[in-house]
C-alpha cells in the first residue's frame, strides 16, 4: 500500500480526547412499526444509547435534524407515502442537512435488490434487511459507531469547514487504523480533490490502482481528470468502469458529465438512461436528463422527464425553480398551453425568485398570442418580456434568459438577443447545455452594428463618456438598440453608489429623449 504520510502536509497535531463509543450518543428511529421501533431501541440500549428520539415521517426526519444533532439515524426504506428512505437520503445528502459525522443506515425489506442499488445511490452508512434480529442490527451499530469514533477528528474538521485538514487527517487515519483504511483512503481522496489538491490526490491514486485497481479509485481518478479539464482521459477510465461495474451509479453520472462537456450529448443521454433503468428515482439524474432532451430537441421525452423530476421533488428541499421553468418550456414548444399555465400555477410561491414567476406568466402570453396570429398582442406581450429581461435580467434563470434571446433573434431582433446571450456566457452559474446552447448562438450571429463598444472589460458596458457620445448619436437620429444599450448599461452602472448622480442624470435625459420621439410620433 502507498505510503499515506507522504501526502500529509504537517506533522500529525496532539488530538483532543475521543468520546466513549456511547458517550452522550444521540439517536433517532425512523420507523413506522411500532415492533420494529420497540426492537430497535432495546438494540440501541444495549450500546448505552439511551437519547433516542421517534419521527413519525421523512418532515419530522428533516426537522428534527435541523434542531439539533444525532450520531446515528436508522431509518426505514418503507417510511411514509410522500417520502420513502431513499428520497429523504437523497434530500438530506442534496441539501447539506445530514453531515458526515451522523451515521445514516437503512432498513429495507428482503427480496427488493433494485431498491438496494437504488438506495447504495445516496451512500448509507450502512443496509441492513427487514426482517432482521438485535444481534444482525447490533453488528450494524458496532461497525457504525467504531468508524465514527476513528473518523471524529475527520469529521470534526469537515464540520469546521477545514477540508484540507480533514484530508490530511483520513490520510494518517490510514496509516493508524487499518481495518479502516480503505474508508479513509476513499473519503481522503474526495476531500483532497474538494481542497483543489489535484496533484496529491493524482499520486496517491495511482499508487492504490497499482496494488488493486477498486471500482472507487478508479472513478475517483476519472474525477481527478475532469477536474482538471482532461475530458478525454476521464471518458477513457469510465467507459469501461461502467461495463465492468455495471452497478457503480456515480460512475455513470461522471461519465455523462464529461461527454456532456464534450459536446456528445446524445451519447451522455444514453449513459443517464443505462443508470435511470437501475436507479429510476434519483432527482440529479432526472434533471440531467430532461435537460439533455430540450437541448436535442426530444420535447416529448423531455416533458416525460421533466413530469417526473416535478413530482419527484415537490415539496422538498431538492425543489427548484428551474424544473418548473424547464417543464414550461417544453410544453409552450408544444403548444400545450393549458398545461403550461397549470405547471406555473403549481409552482409554490417560496420557490426560486418571483421575477421567474413573472417572466413565465408573460412568455405564455406571448407564445398564446403568437400561435393565435394575433400581432398586436404578439408585440404588447414581447414588449412585457423585454422590460421584464431590462429591469429583472440578473435575477432571471439562465433557460429563461437563453429563452428571450432565442425569442429575439426569431424575431430578428439581433441586437437584443446579442446583448441578451453575452450576459449569459457571463455567467458561472449557467449549466454546460446552457452555455454551450448560448455559444452556439451568440457564434452564429451577423456582425454587431456600429454601436460605441465598452472601454472596461464588462462586455457591453458603454463607458459615461461613450453614453454621452451614444446621446448625440441618438438627437441626431433614433436608433432603439442604441437606447437599449444605454439602458443596460446604466442598469450595470446603477449598482456602484459612487455613481448614483451619474445615473440619474442619464435616465432623465434618456427619458426627455424618449418623451421628445413620442410627441413627434403623436
Amino acid at each position: 500500500m502507498p505510503d499515506a504520510a507522504a501526502f500529509v502536509r504537517q506533522p500529525v497535531s496532539a488530538r483532543a480526547p475521543m468520546r466513549g463509543m456511547s458517550e452522550n450518543r444521540r439517536a433517532m428511529i425512523a420507523e413506522p412499526d411500532p415492533g420494529a421501533r420497540m426492537a430497535i431501541r432495546s438494540t440501541l440500549g444495549e450500546f448505552g444509547i439511551t437519547q433516542i428520539s421517534e419521527a413519525s415521517d421523512g418532515g419530522d426526519v428533516i426537522g428534527r435534524l435541523k434542531l439539533r444533532h444525532h450520531d446515528i439515524i436508522i431509518c426505514a426504506y418503507k417510511l411514509d407515502p410522500r417520502r420513502d428512505g431513499q428520497r429523504l437520503l437523497e434530500e438530506l445528502r442534496g441539501s447539506g442537512t445530514l453531515p458526515l459525522s451522523t451515521m445514516f443506515v437503512l432498513a429495507i425489506d428482503s427480496g427488493v435488490s433494485g431498491d438496494v442499488i437504488a438506495c447504495a445511490d445516496f451512500e448509507p452508512d450502512d443496509l441492513i434487511v427487514k426482517p432482521f434480529t438485535g444481534a444482525q442490527l447490533g453488528q450494524r451499530l458496532r461497525r457504525v459507531l467504531d468508524k465514527q469514533r476513528c473518523f471524529h477528528e475527520v469529521y470534526r474538521a469537515v464540520n469546521e469547514a477545514k477540508t484540507a485538514d480533514a484530508a490530511d487527517e483520513c490520510l494518517r487515519l490510514a496509516t493508524d487504523t487499518p481495518r479502516f483504511a480503505g474508508s479513509a483512503y476513499r473519503l481522503g481522496v474526495r476531500l483532497l480533490i474538494d481542497s483543489g489538491r489535484l496533484a496529491d490526490a493524482r499520486r496517491l491514486l495511482e499508487q492504490l490502482i497499482a496494488v488493486r485497481p477498486a471500482p472507487w479509485s478508479l472513478l475517483a481518478l476519472a474525477r481527478v481528470h475532469a477536474r482538471d479539464g482532461r475530458d478525454d482521459e476521464a471518458e477513457a477510465l469510465l467507459e469501461p468502469l461502467v461495463i465492468d461495474h455495471p452497478r457503480l451509479l456515480a460512475a455513470y453520472d461522471e461519465l455523462a458529465a464529461v461527454k456532456e462537456r464534450l459536446g456528445k450529448h446524445e451519447a451522455a443521454l444514453d449513459v443517464l438512461d443505462s443508470a435511470t433503468r437501475l436507479s429510476a428515482r434519483n432527482a440529479a439524474r432526472l434533471r440531467q436528463s430532461a435537460r439533455l432532451c430540450e437541448a436535442t430537441g426530444k420535447a416529448e421525452r423531455a416533458e416525460q422527464l421533466y413530469s417526473q423530476l416535478v413530482a419527484r421533488v415537490e415539496h422538498s428541499a431538492l425543489e427548484k425553480a428551474e424544473d418548473y421553468n424547464a417543464f414550461t418550456r417544453v410544453l409552450l414548444a408544444q403548444g400545450k398551453f393549458d398545461e403550461a399555465n397549470q405547471v406555473i400555477a403549481r409552482r409554490p410561491a417560496g420557490v426560486g425568485e418571483q421575477a421567474d414567476g413573472e417572466f413565465m406568466a408573460a412568455l405564455l402570453g406571448y407564445r398564446r398570442a403568437f400561435a393565435a396570429g394575433d400581432h398586436a398582442a404578439t408585440e404588447g406581450a414581447f414588449d412585457l418580456l423585454d422590460d421584464l429581461h431590462r429591469r429583472k435580467g440578473a435575477r432571471l434563470s439562465p433557460g429563461l434568459v437563453l429563452e428571450y434571446a432565442q425569442i429575439a433573434l426569431d424575431r430578428e431582433q439581433t441586437d437584443f438577443a446579442r446583448i441578451a446571450l453575452a450576459d449569459l456566457l457571463e455567467r458561472e452559474t449557467a449549466d454546460p447545455v446552457t452555455r454551450q446552447r448560448a455559444r452556439t448562438l451568440y457564434e452564429a450571429l451577423p456582425a454587431p452594428a456600429a454601436v460605441p463598444t465598452a472601454a472596461n472589460d464588462t462586455p457591453h458596458q458603454l463607458t459615461f463618456e461613450q453614453i454621452d457620445d451614444a446621446f448625440r448619436k441618438l438627437d441626431d437620429k433614433h436608433d432603439e438598440a442604441l437606447a437599449k444599450a444605454i439602458e443596460r448599461s446604466l442598469l450595470q452602472w446603477a449598482e456602484r453608489v459612487d455613481m448614483a448622480v451619474q445615473v440619474t442624470a442619464a435616465r432623465d435625459r434618456l427619458a426627455r429623449h424618449r418623451k421628445r420621439l413620442q410627441t413627434t410620433a403623436d
